[in-house]
């Protein structure tokens, strides 16, 4: 999960930690990659990686009204420190 680092600090994480990305649809968990390319109040999940499924954040009734596709970007969401396993 890259962040910018005054939202990773924000959020109490630093880079290579357990976060939560949470959104209204649901959640999941990925490790924090502090970039300050990012921009800030922006999160980027990038596909592909074992257990961080985006598909979690996501809902099949919210629909982008030019594609007809559902909306896959622009989602917003909050950014908390894992829990302790």
């Amino acid at each position: 999960v890259m962040v910018h680092p005054q939202d990773a600090a924000a959020a109490h994480v630093a880079d290579g930690e357990a976060v939560v990305v949470r959104s209204a649809h649901g959640e999941l968990t990925g490790i924090a990659r502090v970039d300050p390319s990012i921009r800030p109040g922006a999160v980027s999940v990038p596909h592909g990686h074992q257990g961080a499924n985006v598909n979690l954040l996501t809902s099949k009734d919210t629909i982008d009204p030019v594609t007809g596709m559902t909306r896959y970007s622009g989602i917003p969401v909050s950014l908390h420190p894992a829990p302790a396993a």
